[in-house]
């Protein structure tokens, strides 16, 4: 997954470790697109679906490019047919 800012700046690298000293903005979910992929194995379709359920934005640790660092949890959901 990658973020995208209109403001990029210079900040602490992202790293795992840092993320836990760090403060994170938790903005709200809104649904926009519920996308999914299929594949299909041996004549068998599978949907997949990633559901995000929690999203952490750090706006003092950054990546290279100055973009904010980003933790987000989510749920596979599949469906066999």
């Amino acid at each position: 997954m990658a973020v995208d800012t209109d403001r990029p700046r210079l900040g602490e690298l992202c790293n795992p470790a840092k993320i836990v000293s760090h403060r994170a903005f938790i903005p709200s979910i809104n649904e926009v697109n519920e996308g999914g992929t299929v594949i299909k194995v041996n004549e068998k379709k599978f949907l997949l679906k990633l559901k995000i359920t929690n999203i952490n934005v750090y706006t003092d640790l950054r990546d290279e490019l100055g973009n904010p660092c980003v933790n987000i949890s989510w749920i596979l959901l599949t469906t066999a047919g």
